[in-house]
């Protein structure tokens, strides 16, 4: 009877148990209902939240979109409004259409009307869907009275168009320059929203609301209610509402991160409520209480049946898997590396792998029970009994040890390991060995010593080449400070400016001349930008050689810089720029030297005007011959004229006398005016008269060309280029020059018409071509000497891509190939003595190359002529 009593007292717990269990699966049903009601709330709110985000960006893209930014540009240029605003507001219309047209939730547009308002409030652009555009007087649509601020922009709730639902005005301001311009607005539909996200999806759903400023409520369905009064704490918890006449809800709100709207559901509490289990639990529970009781006794047999054929397996389990870990320790033994092996607590094997047994050549059947004495040779194996005593008397726990034994035949290093073996109460039961041949490693350790003390030597040996290698790299470092002590001695010792710049630009040398020159001292110029130094310079074109260098990796040059000198007033530097590289390598560097040729200049300047005035003062005695022949024919017409005059005079006296007595005229007047009519040749004079006057001014006309054109070409026209008509300078050259050339050639000229004015400096040009023309001259006239021939001089001008082109053509003897290379060299002159100077071609050099930019270069076949051909850029 104990057995059935104890059953049913168990079961009657099991069902308890039962009943509880259920009662506590309901609670947690019921309150994983409310969790997932809250989770719903908090969920719709955060896809509130992202929708409203992305409404916010879009605001954002459109104010600051380029088509917004210009219409607000164009109206702080004062841009007229039927002109340029007009467009601009159009394609701002066109920006707001297209976002109207993109921005869609479900299928049904987002926005309802973009709008653009200026400063005063009044609507300039706007798009509207399904309605007439927003005019000017709109602007009250888009006003925000009771608006409130959240994430940079106005919220606030406006009625929709004709009775619609209701929409969500958002404001952003338009800045531009740091300043209001005007204000972008926008409005949203309110059933968008409510569609998408409050839509109910259940047959007894919760009411979605949202609430603005937890004042006025937009609920899905158009039910708009009151926002409770308990869901006012603004924790997002479910909580229950009391309503006068209406069954219990609950009810969860969220706020909308960057809005003022409140997300907020309501419940029936009935809804929520899980139907109890208990009933059918307790019915199970009687059916298992009757079912149990009546197999009690069954099982129990059972049990104690089992419980022994379960002991009795468990200890076959035990036997079996000792059997097997004792087969993998063999096996696990058998194959450790090495040579391994047990013993008893009497020093006898117990057992060992197979490397051990077959270094001792003795199988584990008759190797088992042996001690060492019986193995090996009695010196090894009194040293490996001695060893086992240490272990097996308990003096030590672990032996390290290394032996030379036989292997085979062959004598191996082994390092054995021997580590005593306790039982569970402590008494040592034997020892366990480990063997490892190290013959090899023997071996490496005697070559590594071998090794070590060659290198050892080596190194000595090495030491002492290195010591007196050092002391020649001290001597030969001596030897360097001492040259580089002179080289700063000889370049701190240059007149010149010099600087050396490194491969990023930055000062390394600096020396004494260039602190002069630019009152700069090294301290302030070394390890600085050279382009950021201060100097007092025209940089732009002390830099021009710099780029070229750079550029190609050789020495360039530029003449004439101008910098202000230290003691004040302008000079002028001749600079050279060359790269600093070492053999093979790209360049490091370059290294710039400047010398003031302000002096040389000067120098320059003067020989060019004495060189001038002494073409002009050999050329004096041509112009005054020149001058000199229309001048006498002019003396000679005006002495016929005043003959002329004299008998003018004697018929002017015969009228007088005729008018003054009547009677005479009379008489003989007639007679008297015919006689002095054919004494004074009256015909001659009336047909010579006219052509006198006409010599007479042609006469004045040679004269004054002539000096015309010698004040054209003493005109120097200053140290600035100015536009030269080219063939204006061409002919005044040769006027001054005619008389130079006109008993020896005769002169072509052929002048491109399409060239127009070039960019040069005048006087200095005419000089370069009196010069060149001058030489073509004499050149014909050693070739043609007094045989009364004439060459030929042609004069051209072309343009030749940028640059205009002069060429000055003779059919002299030419140039001889061995003086072709001096012609422009200083004081070079092919003429008799006390006929040239060897400046002229000198000068023309210099004047078209280093103060142009442009060439001077011939072409000469000997006994035909030479050609000089003068180039200058048309870009000045």
């Amino acid at each position: 009877m104990a057995l059935p009593a104890l059953l049913a007292a168990l079961l009657l717990a099991i069902l308890c148990a039962l009943l509880w269990t259920a009662h506590r699966s309901n609670l947690k049903r019921q309150a994983l209902a409310v969790e997932l009601f809250r989770q719903d709330a908090l969920n719709r709110a955060s896809s509130l939240e992202y929708f409203f985000t992305e409404r916010r960006n879009d605001m954002d893209l459109l104010a600051e979109s380029p088509a917004v930014l210009a219409y607000f540009g164009n109206v702080a240029m004062g841009m007229s409004a039927s002109y340029g605003l007009l467009e601009s507001a159009r394609q701002v219309e066109s920006q707001f259409a297209k976002t109207l047209a993109d921005k869609r939730l479900g299928g049904r547009p987002v926005f309802t009307c973009i709008a653009l308002l200026d400063d005063k409030g009044r609507v300039v652009a706007a798009a509207d869907r399904g309605r007439d555009p927003p005019g000017a007087g709109d602007g009250p649509r888009f006003g925000a009275e009771d608006a409130v601020e959240r994430g940079g922009m106005s919220w606030s709730l406006a009625p929709g168009p004709q009775g619609a639902a209701r929409e969500i005005l958002l404001r952003r301001t338009v800045a531009v320059a740091g300043r209001d311009a005007g204000t972008l607005a926008a409005r949203l539909s309110l059933d968008v929203v409510l569609g998408e996200f409050l839509a109910p999806r259940a047959s007894d759903p919760p009411r979605y609301c949202l609430a603005f400023e937890q004042r006025e409520v937009v609920c899905a369905g158009g039910q708009d209610v009151a926002y409770p009064e308990a869901l006012k704490s603004g924790e997002s918890q479910v909580t229950a509402i009391q309503a006068k006449g209406a069954a219990g809800r609950l009810g969860v709100a969220a706020e909308v991160e960057g809005t003022p709207l409140t997300f907020f559901s309501t419940v029936s509490q009935a809804s929520l409520q899980v139907q109890s289990a208990w009933p059918l639990t307790l019915f199970a529970g009687l059916a298992s209480l009757l079912l149990l009781t009546g197999s009690g006794l069954l099982v129990k047999v059972r049990l104690e049946r089992a419980a022994v054929e379960a002991r009795l397996e468990e200890k076959a389990l035990a036997e079996r898997e000792i059997v097997r870990r004792m087969e993998e320790f063999d096996a696990l033994f058998d194959g450790l590396p090495g040579y391994a092996f047990t013993k008893d607590a009497g020093g006898r094997y117990v057992g060992a792998n197979a490397a051990f047994c077959r270094a001792v050549g003795i199988p584990l059947e008759e190797l088992a029970g042996r001690r060492d004495d019986e193995i090996f040779p009695p010196e090894i194996a009194q040293g490996y009994m001695r060893d086992d005593r240490l272990l097996l008397s308990g003096r030590r726990d672990f032996l390290e040890t290394e032996e030379t034994i036989p292997d085979n035949g062959r004598m191996v290093s082994v390092s054995t390991r021997k580590l005593a073996l306790r039982h569970s109460d402590g008494a040592l039961g034997g020892l366990i060995g480990l063997g490892f041949d190290i013959t090899e490693r023997k071996r490496i350790e005697s070559e590594l010593r071998e090794a070590k003390e060659l290198v050892e030597e080596r190194v000595r040996l090495r030491t002492g080449e290195l010591a007196v290698a050092n002391a020649k790299l001290q001597d030969e470092m001596r030897e360097r400070e001492k040259a580089h002590r002179e080289i700063s001695l000889i370049l701190e010792a240059v007149s010149a400016v010099l600087a050396g710049v490194d491969a990023q630009g930055r000062v390394l040398r600096w020396n004494t001349a260039a602190a002069n020159a630019f009152q700069l001292p090294a301290a302030e110029a070394l390890g600085r930008p050279f382009t950021a130094l201060p100097l007092p310079w025209d940089w732009a074109a002390a830099f021009k050689p710099v780029e070229e260098c750079r550029r190609t990796g050789r020495t360039a040059k530029a003449s004439s810089v101008w910098y202000e000198r230290a003691e004040g007033g302008d000079g002028f530097l001749v600079v050279t720029v060359s790269p600093l590289a070492a053999d093979g390598a790209d360049a490091a560097g370059y290294l710039l030297l400047a010398e003031d040729v302000t002096d040389i200049q000067f120098l320059e300047a003067q020989l060019a005007q004495a060189a001038k005035l002494e073409a002009i003062g050999q050329l004096a005695a041509g112009i005054a011959h020149e001058i000199n022949t229309p001048a006498q024919y002019v003396g000679d017409s005006v002495s016929f004229l005043q003959d002329a005059f004299a008998d003018y005079q004697r018929l002017s006296a015969l009228a007088r006398r005729l008018r003054d007595e009547p009677g005479l005229a009379a008489a003989r007047g007639p007679a008297l005016a015919a006689r002095q009519l054919e004494d004074m040749d009256d015909d001659f004079l009336a047909e010579e008269t006219p052509r006198t006057f006409a010599r007479i001014f042609d006469g004045l006309g040679r004269i004054s060309s002539i000096v015309s054109a010698m004040k054209r070409f003493s005109y120097s026209g200053g140290d600035l280029k100015k536009p030269v008509d080219l063939a204006q300078a061409i002919e005044n050259t040769l006027v001054i020059s005619r008389n130079e050339w006109k008993y020896v050639a005769d002169v072509i000229t052929d002048f491109d018409p399409d060239l127009g004015e070039t960019p040069c400096l005048a006087g200095d040009i005419s000089q370069v071509l009196l010069n060149v023309i001058v030489n073509a001259a004499h050149a014909i006239g050693e070739s043609v000497g007094n045989t009364g021939e004439k060459g030929l001089i042609t004069v051209r001008t072309r343009r030749v891509g940028d640059k205009a082109v002069v060429s000055v053509q003779d059919t002299g003897p030419g140039i001889p190939e061995s003086v072709g290379e001096r012609v422009f060299n200083l004081f070079f002159t092919t003429k008799e003595v006390g006929k040239g100077t060897g400046q002229g071609l000198a000068i023309a050099h210099d004047i078209v190359v280093n103060k142009h930019g442009g060439t001077i270069r011939f072409e000469s076949e000997p006994g035909k002529g030479t050609t000089f051909f003068i180039a200058l850029p048309l870009g000045g």
